[in-house]
């Protein structure tokens, strides 16, 4: 008996420790704790849903899922095999997504990834000068760590998953997941193929793009004014302007969303309406109207192009194309119908070999215009003194030039509505005190710096608000300032600010809005299709806005034909053709 006791108690005494061992096993399993990771992820994702906020659900992709369970399924040493790869695709996958939902919250528009890279540089200047040092540097180290940190985490928890090695649990995930999506409708809607859409996009779009090169080389090809200087065999254009000065004014992220969104409208519309009444007072002629943009949100340089080519210049890439080209622009129109040409763009701060294309006669760029003053932010110098530096040294019939000049065409690019939007100086009154600027050293401290203004999306859309209104009532404080020469001006959006300001969306319509003391000039333009007044009409008779592409026929067209008496119509009075009414002081 004694014998058979001790028997059974040892045998109880080894199954202790196979017991005691079991349990530390069950406790150190690789494939538990991957499991209580994925019910933890799972319920934390799902919980908003128990309380009533679907909104703030998580939307998980599926593919990391699959993938999880795939290595889960594996034999421990053909997954090791597949760790890396598999890491590496979803690491690029994710990189993907997140720079799309960036490039909606930011532009309002798709990711091009291949063409958006060129932005990565003007986007890291924008931060630089909005931002302090030390967030400027975080973000470019960011930027240089984030990839290979996703790589390396998605690495961590596929050896994680190919340790674990557990078939059952895989299939019982997959059971699980299929069963949360048919009990749950909307998730498939949330959840599924998000990666592979975002990779799928790219893909098609670069597929896009090849196929529409040769395309777009046909267009360049056909241009109607080829040979424009050289014994051009049709007339000279523009003979219909007879000599009257033209300005081409872009304003920066002037869209229609300022003349429609409910926390824009009001104010703006109201600035235009003041305008207006001093232009009427004024003497001078006007119409307004919509056109469409080819960018939102930024690549203000595609909206120049389109307008100034006429081709539709929506890419990068078509850009790369028309700068290589001898596709004739409305700058050589101009000088052809015997105008000195100039181009006003303060933003630029470096060598920028394009400008040959444009053909421009002079260039005035930041270090060119002679300014005294601080920049504000990343605004290398307020509006203002740019519209002092082109009447002083452009449009003047008297003072540095003659009055013996010929007529000007200028392109002036506006950039004080451009972000970061603070900080904004005061419309000076007296424009013989601007100077060299130096003035405007007084407001370039902002009130609130851009680092703390970007951290609140109402404060941004205010500051914008205050930033446009700014270069609107400098518009109109210059257009009411005597005039030497008559003069046409033209006034266009170059596209709709970016989504913070302007919502989410995929067109971009900008205002255009003509002026001059020869109304017979406005009337040419309302013919082709603007309308009466300063304030876009509010729809187009349920048709979409012509593009800035169409601009250049258009224009070219309304003033091909000498200029007759201007007759008098409502709302661009006619009786003063001279344009004696402004000329003089």
């Amino acid at each position: 008996m004694s014998h058979d006791n001790s028997g059974q108690t040892s045998l109880a005494g080894r199954a202790r420790p196979v017991q005691c061992r079991r349990s530390l096993w069950l406790a150190r399993a690789p494939w538990l704790r991957v499991a209580l990771a994925v019910l933890a992820l799972s319920a934390l994702a799902q919980a908003p849903l128990l309380i009533g906020a679907p909104k703030l659900a998580l939307s998980l992709p599926l593919e990391p899922l699959a993938v999880a369970l795939l290595l889960l399924a594996l034999p421990s040493g053909r997954a090791r095999w597949a760790v890396w790869p598999l890491a590496a695709l979803l690491s690029v996958a994710w990189l993907v997504l997140a720079m799309e939902r960036t490039a909606f919250t930011l532009l309002g528009r798709p990711l091009k990834l291949w063409l958006d890279l060129q932005l990565v540089q003007p986007a890291l200047e924008l931060i630089s000068g909005s931002m302090s040092l030390g967030i400027a540097v975080s973000v470019g180290l960011l930027l240089l760590v984030l990839p290979p940190l996703v790589l390396w985490a998605f690495w961590r928890l596929g050896r994680s998953l190919e340790a674990a090695s557990a078939p059952r649990l895989a299939i019982a995930g997959a059971a699980v997941a299929l069963t949360g999506m048919a009990a749950a409708p909307q998730a498939p809607h949330l959840t599924a193929s998000f990666l592979y859409d975002a990779l799928a996009f790219q893909v098609d779009r670069s597929l896009r793009v090849a196929q529409e090169r040769p395309l777009f080389e046909a267009e360049l090809a056909l241009d109607p004014l080829a040979g424009l200087g050289d014994g051009f065999p049709g007339p000279q254009p523009l003979a219909g302007l007879e000599g009257a000065d033209v300005v081409l004014l872009f304003v920066e992220s002037y869209g229609q969303a300022a003349l429609t969104d409910p926390r824009y409208a009001p104010r703006i519309r109201g600035t235009l309406r003041e305008i207006e009444a001093d232009l009427e007072a004024a003497g001078l002629a006007r119409a307004s109207g919509w056109l469409r943009s080819p960018t939102r949100g930024g690549q203000s340089w595609l909206a120049h192009a389109s307008l100034m080519s006429g081709l539709w210049i929506d890419t990068q890439d078509r850009w790369d194309l028309l700068v290589s080209s001898e596709r004739r622009l409305l700058t050589q129109a101009f000088a052809a119908a015997g105008y000195e040409t100039a181009l006003v763009m303060p933003a630029i701060v470096r060598a920028w070999p394009e400008a040959a294309f444009f053909a421009f006669d002079r260039h005035y760029f930041r270090d060119e215009m002679g300014y005294a003053g601080p920049p504000y932010a990343w605004v290398t110098m307020p509006d203002q003194y740019s519209l002092a530096v082109l009447e002083r040294d452009l449009l003047a019939a008297s003072g540095p030039r003659d009055a013996g000049r010929p007529p000007v065409f200028a392109k002036v690019a506006l950039i004080s509505s451009h972000a970061p939007w603070t900080p904004i100086p005061p419309v000076i009154d007296d424009w013989s005190a601007i100077g060299d600027g130096a003035l405007f050293s007084t407001w370039a401290e902002p009130p609130i710096p851009p680092r703390e203004l970007w951290l609140d999306g109402a404060a941004v859309r205010a500051a914008y608000l205050e930033a446009l209104e700014y270069v609107l009532r400098t518009l109109g404080s210059w257009l009411q300032q005597p005039w030497e020469r008559p003069r046409l001006v033209l006034i266009v959006g170059d596209h709709e600010a970016g989504a913070v300001v302007s919502g989410p969306g995929r067109g971009s319509v900008v205002p255009i809005h003509v002026m001059s003391d020869r109304p017979e000039l406005v009337l040419r333009l309302a013919q082709a299709g603007l309308a009466e007044g300063l304030l876009p009409p509010a729809g187009q008779n349920d048709s979409l806005p012509p593009r800035m592409s169409d601009f250049r026929s258009r224009f070219l067209d309304a003033f091909a034909a000498p200029a007759g008496p201007g007759p008098s119509v409502d709302g661009l009075p006619g009786d003063d053709p001279s344009g004696e009414a402004r000329t003089g002081s």
